[in-house]
Order: C-alpha cells, then sequence, then structure tokens
C-alpha cells in the first residue's frame, strides 16, 4: 500500500541514495525530495528513480532545497564531509559540525515539525549535538541503531556468532560470557541493550 507521506533526503552521496531507493521500492512516501549542495547530481538521481516508477507505482521524487520540506513528515539527514583515511572520529566531528549545525537551522526554519533522522558521522556525537544546540529531541527519532547493530555484529563475527545470538532477547552476557575488561564489557551491554529495545520496537 502506498503511503501519502513526503520524506526528505539532505544529502545525496551514497548513504541518502541507499536510503531513496530504500523508501522508493518499499513504496514508504509518494513523495521524496533530495537535497544536496550538488543540485545536478540529486536532479539526475531523482530522474533515475522516477523512470523506475511501472515497478512500484506512481509517486514523485524531484531535486527541491530546504523550503520545499514544510510539508515533510521525515526528513533524513546524511549530508557531512567525506571521512580521510587515518582520520578519527573527534576530528571528523569538528569538520562535520559547521556543517550539521547549517543544515539543523535551515531544518528548524523550514520543517520545524518533521521527524529528523540523522545518519552522518559520527551519528551518535552528531544526534547529542542536535539536542544539545536545538532542545528539540522530540523530533529525533532514531540516530545510533546503525551505529549499535555495526559494533554487536563485529562483535559477534570475531566469536563466530549470529548477531541474534551474540545480543539475545535479554541482552548479550546471558548468550554469549565473553573474556571483556570492564570498559568493553560496559560498551558491548549498552550496545546489545539499544539493539534489543529496537529489535523488540520492531516485533510489536
Amino acid at each position: 500500500m502506498l503511503c501519502r507521506h513526503t520524506i526528505g533526503i539532505v544529502g545525496i552521496g551514497q548513504v541518502g541514495m541507499a536510503a531513496a531507493n530504500a523508501l522508493f521500492q518499499q513504496r514508504i512516501a509518494n513523495e521524496l525530495i533530495l537535497i544536496d549542495l550538488d543540485r545536478k547530481r540529486a536532479e539526475g538521481e531523482a530522474m533515475d528513480l522516477m523512470h523506475a516508477q511501472g515497478y512500484v507505482g506512481r509517486r514523485r521524487v524531484w531535486a527541491g532545497d530546504y523550503a520545499d520540506l514544510v510539508n515533510a513528515k521525515i526528513v533524513i539527514v546524511t549530508a557531512g564531509v567525506s571521512h580521510k583515511p587515518g582520520e578519527d572520529r573527534l576530528s571528523l566531528l569538528n569538520r562535520n559540525a559547521a556543517v550539521f549545525k547549517q543544515i539543523a537551522e535551515r531544518l528548524d526554519s523550514h520543517a520545524p515539525e518533521a521527524i529528523v533522522l540523522i545518519a552522518s558521522n559520527p551519528v551518535d556525537i552528531l544526534t547529542y549535538l542536535r539536542q544539545e544546540l536545538y532542545a528539540l529531541s522530540k523530533r529525533i527519532r532514531a540516530a545510533c541503531y546503525p551505529s549499535a547493530s555495526g559494533f554487536m555484529g563485529s562483535m559477534a563475527s570475531r566469536m563466530c556468532l549470529s548477531i541474534p545470538v551474540a545480543v539475545g532477547l535479554k541482552g548479550a552476557e546471558e548468550r554469549a560470557p565473553l573474556p571483556l575488561d570492564e570498559g568493553e564489557r560496559a560498551a558491548l551491554m549498552a550496545s546489545a541493550e539499544t539493539l534489543r529495545k529496537f529489535l523488540r520496537s520492531l516485533s510489536l
């Protein structure tokens, strides 16, 4: 069934287009607005998706600007500077923070009621920055699940376990006792709890 929703995507790189393709193919919304500094690229990506309407049904995909997000229910932010080889997360954060602040200001101006889904790196810190700068945490519905899932997946791979076994229904440690120090155990358990709550929400 085609949902009558408008979703905006800010940042049409690999992550942004992966989101756009998933939303398009799964018939999540009837309108996708693609926003990027490279307007021509956004227009080209929108045109490619529009050409596939015959497979997924009628909808509108177009390159827009922040002012076009006035009716957007959800805005996915994937924009940010590229990660340099060998660059640590904090250095990346310093370069991304200025870009992120500009985006947040424009969203506050043009899409104040939209749910904001953050997928820019480092995602956990940028989400916290968003909350601290604008005190609009109610609009941020998800951000760190990919990071938690990735961490758990990495741990599971090292132990030759599947993610459900590594996480378990009640957390990680009960299903997979690990020889970890206190800091590693705390990080693992925090990620397991985040992912467990997310998986539980999907089953409701």
